[in-house]
């Protein structure tokens, strides 16, 4: 573990090799598999001017409009290209964390991200799910808290807002507690002055969306599902029924790191790890995707944590990577949907596609 932890470190100049390796160790674990309803997004995208005249049943998922918007925008709204621009997406959102200078600059920044990333839960609801529109709310919830320039920091939680506004708010509210439970009495109204732009953006990113899936027609809410597929009583008796699972799932490996004493000991580590139990606690009652909300509105406040991370021997980050980096590369963690445990596996070679399968593709 010592010589992971050297190879984790060795290529602080180079982070492109350090983002590929922690990429390919995570693909090989988990493979690579497919949005079921990615044909919907893709017919988004080719139709997102007038997207009233595909007849949605599932008419919320324009509330979520960056990714096939983007895709039009691009001129990437044809089946084959669509496939393509989502794989790259996903797999930019999987190594995001490792483009911001602020992890880069400290060995323990990148250890802890390296865990983060390597046996966390998001990486897995992303590489499974190819297709769908969760890599530009990952890609813009760690810009809004990685990013050193304010106004760029802000655009991230313009578009991750935009992008989900209920996941950004809560994110926004974790983020919040920690940006003020880490100073002193003293520093408390600076602390809190400091979140006035992005608290601004994430309102105008919200407004926007909703400003946009009113001109396109959209007739049902994440509300309007939420009380469809039964409320909360439906919830609770899903989340009785996986409960070990739902709470390991919420973070995985992440969960020894933020539970050993090197990190609890710590203030802003102990804040973490009660929003982590209240997450896991709360979100499988609100979402029937429930690994997949939940690392989502964890995302943001565990990179803000990393962020603030010093690089300073005693904090005793080298001891939790030797513990735990063995688990984080090879422990797969499952994703909880619904009543079912998710693992696609290598589905990026059986993709059926309007072309065939890939492995058809690859052969013509």
């Amino acid at each position: 573990m010592d010589g992971l932890a050297r190879l984790a470190t060795g290529v602080l100049g180079r982070p492109w090799l350090l983002a590929l390796g922690v990429l390919s160790a995570t693909i090989a674990k988990y493979g690579i598999g497919l949005y079921p309803a990615w044909t919907l997004h893709q017919g988004l995208a080719a139709n997102w001017t007038d997207p009233g005249s595909l007849e949605l049943f599932d008419d919320w998922v324009l509330s979520s409009p960056l990714q096939f918007v983007s895709a039009a925008v691009l001129n990437l709204d044809a089946p084959r290209s669509f496939m393509v621009y989502s794989l790259v997406l996903t797999l930019i959102a999987v190594v995001s964390p490792f483009l911001f200078q602020v992890i880069r600059e400290s060995r323990n920044r990148i250890l802890l991200t390296t865990l983060v990333v390597a046996g966390g839960s998001l990486t897995p609801v992303l590489l499974q799910w190819v297709g769908g529109y969760d890599p530009l709310t990952v890609i813009a919830a760690a810009t809004a808290v990685l990013a050193r320039n304010k106004w760029i920091r802000s655009l991230g939680w313009f578009a991750f807002a935009a992008n989900h506004a209920f996941i950004a708010g809560l994110a926004f509210v974790l983020v919040t507690w920690l940006v003020v439970a880490e100073g002193g009495e003293g520093m408390f109204w600076r602390r809190l002055k400091s979140i006035a732009l992005p608290a601004i953006a994430v309102l105008v990113g919200a407004l926007a969306t909703a400003l946009l899936t009113t001109y396109w027609g959209m007739q049902t809410s994440r509300l309007d599902i939420y009380f469809m597929q039964g409320g909360p009583w439906t919830h609770l008796d899903l989340f009785v029924s996986k409960l070990p699972l739902i709470v390991f799932s919420t973070l995985g490996v992440t969960w020894l790191v933020l539970l050993a004493n090197d990190v609890r000991s710590k203030k802003i580590g102990r804040q973490i790890l009660i929003q982590a139990v209240c997450v896991a606690g709360l979100i499988p009652l609100l979402a029937l995707d429930q690994t997949r909300v939940s690392a989502l509105v964890l995302f943001a406040p565990i990179l803000y944590w990393i962020s603030r991370i010093p690089n300073s021997e005693e904090l005793g980050v080298e001891r939790v990577w030797r513990r735990y980096s063995l688990a984080a590369f090879l422990i797969p963690v499952v994703v909880v949907w619904t009543d079912s445990v998710v693992y696609s596996g290598w589905q990026l070679f059986t993709w059926l596609t309007p072309f065939g399968t890939l492995l058809d593709l690859a052969r013509s």
